[in-house]
């Protein structure tokens, strides 16, 4: 289940009271308070060095959980947490689920590694962090904490805490959850209603897909996984922040960053892009929701075929409408076998209604100017019965002026995430943050 974002294995340096985790666990035991090793002079405790939370620390050793190959992570967080269970892992950190003794109810519980490694990653930790918490609105996933670390200056793993959901919209297809018209009309709708809010921060989420819409019991969706997320200008479609051309931790932040399958036509030119690859996006997925059997709408693996494949389904686009798109276009466009023809209606078959199908043709258009945008979309007619005008944007956090810039040193990163800690925890403000 993928719940919050892309992971893998990596070994984890974090600190517990000044060692990292793996010394901790491979040595199995702490000195005791107030004695130090022999030949050597017990070292004063500083008590604004650590904060007081961390005496109540619960460390669980994820190998007595579920998977033996995890047998150096840790997880070391507050106490409340309990019952945890593995759920995820991937490119740089691991998720499990566990129950808040506070609040009473499920939570995930991502843990990222070495997130202050280089000014790179903390600022993709920031970014992450910063969209969870001020993104206030029902359909996107909501931060419901960030645990305190032990001690700040050795502190380089980050514990974010999220809603536990039921199950993702792509689970919930092969489980027959989905096969309601009513149902399908009310998960498009929400998508739509998340975009449009990201959208009118100046936000593009970038990696829209059903694995990343979550589905409580009741199926409302939280649309997850914004660590992609990124900034861009209306005025003159440039990216604001471009610290992915040269990711190395992150390759898969240059050029398709979507998945290929939902990927636009704009992002195989590979030149200029902003928030119409979301609506792109969403419309295959919406096609995906309508379709019987829910399969792909596009089902490609590379780049070529995939916009080989786009063609023979929506048609070849004219000249005209080509130079609108990318000024590449037209050159890639001769590698690709002519089509005459829109085919989505025959993709999605009979049974489907004309209104999803007009809707669907309105969001996969060649041209990026032609698509309709996410607030049009909402008053499509397709949403009558599905329509909630209670649920409106909320107030404006002005992202774009808080991003750090490429040039922000990664100490004055970990700064900026230690701030948004003190969100949460006010009562952790007098850690020495050195």
């Amino acid at each position: 289940m993928n719940l919050l974002a892309r992971l893998s294995f990596r070994k984890d340096r974090a600190s517990t009271n000044g060692r990292s985790e793996d010394e901790t666990a491979k040595n199995g035991r702490k000195q005791p308070e107030g004695k130090a090793p022999k030949g050597k002079a017990p070292k004063k405790q500083q008590p604004s060095e650590s904060f007081e939370m961390v005496k109540r620390r619960a460390t669980v050793n994820l190998a007595i959980l579920e998977r033996p190959l995890m047998s150096s992570t840790e997880f070391i967080v507050d106490a409340r947490y309990r019952n945890m269970k593995l759920l995820d892992s991937g490119s740089y950190g691991i998720v499990v689920r566990a129950f808040d003794s506070k609040t009473k109810t499920a939570v995930a519980i991502k843990k990222i590694f070495s997130a202050f490694s280089c000014s790179r990653m903390a600022r993709h930790v920031l970014r992450e962090v910063r969209l969870l918490r001020h993104l206030d609105h029902p359909h996107i996933v909501k931060l419901l904490d960030i645990d305190v670390p032990g001690q700040y200056t050795a502190w380089q793993s980050v514990y974010i805490v999220t809603p536990l959901l039921e199950v993702d919209l792509y689970t919930a297809f092969r489980q027959g959850k989905v096969d309601d018209v009513l149902k399908q009309k009310k998960i498009a709708y929400q998508l739509l209603l998340a975009l449009e809010h990201m959208h009118s921060h100046g936000l593009m989420h970038r990696d829209i897909k059903s694995k990343n819409l979550l589905l409580d019991k009741d199926m409302n969706v939280q649309l997850c996984d914004l660590g992609e997320s990124r900034f861009y200008s209306k005025a003159n479609r440039d990216i604001l922040f471009e610290d992915e051309l040269e990711d190395e931790l992150e390759p898969q932040l240059s050029g398709v960053i979507t998945t290929i399958l939902q990927s636009a036509p704009e992002l195989v030119f590979g030149d200029e892009y902003d928030a119409e690859v979301d609506i792109w996006a969403a419309g295959c997925v919406i096609a995906e929701i309508v379709r019987p059997g829910h399969e792909y709408l596009f089902d490609s693996v590379a780049k070529h075929s995939h916009l080989q494949e786009i063609v023979d389904i929506i048609g070849y686009p004219t000249p005209d409408v080509a130079e609108t798109i990318d000024k590449n276009a037209a050159w890639v466009l001769r590698r690709v076998r002519k089509s005459s023809g829109n085919r989505i209606a025959d993709m999605l078959g009979p049974s489907v209604d004309q209104l999803a199908i007009d809707l669907v043709e309105k969001m996969l258009t060649f041209s990026p100017k032609q698509r309709i945008s996410a607030t049009d979309a909402l008053h499509h007619p397709w949403f009558d019965e599905a329509r909630d005008e209670t649920i409106n944007n909320r107030g404006k956090y002005d992202f774009a002026q808080t991003e750090p810039s490429k040039k922000t040193p990664k100490s004055k990163l970990k700064r900026l995430v230690w701030d948004e800690i003190i969100g949460f925890h006010p009562e952790a403000a007098g850690m020495a943050v050195r």
